[in-house]
């Protein structure tokens, strides 16, 4: 039996814990995905709410915290979907905020974070073959904001995609995962563009 009030009052807490150790990011934002997906009672599902909007929202929490919450999210473990789509079945609301949420993520000067934010908007906006999305927005912000050549070349990938020319099982093989850790490894949320 756990006391629900003990880990309620933990929740709320992840987002200083991560502020205040960093090396908690990883098993921190998986325990706020965990509580949201895996039928807890209601008031712990809102507290893990909570601490997932204070961490996407909080300038003064690392953007890697970010990055792995999202990671969490669309990456599932072994053969589930996505969690993210788990988490807004029959919620436009909550789907809605997490888009506005994530476009803004595109103008971040993380490549990390902006991958994984293009990668959950993308799994947002074809749940429902892409009506979601505003994609003038969404393509706009890619242009503005990646560092070149990355934009043209994900333009380019996400008009095919919306255009529906062709089948785009291809996007399957992009391994987001690889490159956010190649680039953590490099150390690229440190560059300034």
């Amino acid at each position: 039996l756990i006391d629900e009030d003990l880990l309620i009052l933990l929740i709320e807490k992840i987002p200083e814990i991560i502020r205040l150790s960093p090396k908690t990011i990883g098993s921190n934002t998986w325990s706020v995905v965990k509580f949201i997906t895996f039928g807890f009672p209601n008031q712990i599902i809102f507290a893990a709410y909570k601490a997932m909007n204070e961490i996407f929202k909080d300038k003064t929490i690392m953007d890697y915290a970010r990055t792995r919450l999202i990671h969490h999210l669309v990456k599932p473990r072994k053969k589930d979907p996505p969690y993210i789509l788990m988490i807004i079945k029959n919620n436009e609301k909550l789907s809605q905020k997490l888009i506005s949420i994530f476009q803004n993520f595109l103008s971040n000067k993380s490549i990390d974070l902006s991958l994984n934010a293009l990668y959950a908007l993308w799994i947002l906006s074809h749940r429902n073959n892409g009506t979601l999305l505003d994609q003038d927005l969404f393509l706009r912000n890619i242009n503005d904001y990646l560092p070149r050549p990355l934009p043209y070349n994900i333009s380019r990938v996400l008009s095919s995609v919306f255009s529906h020319e062709d089948d785009s099982s291809y996007l399957n093989y992009i391994d987001f995962k690889n490159l956010s850790n190649n680039s953590e490894k490099l150390g690229l949320d440190d560059f300034n563009y």
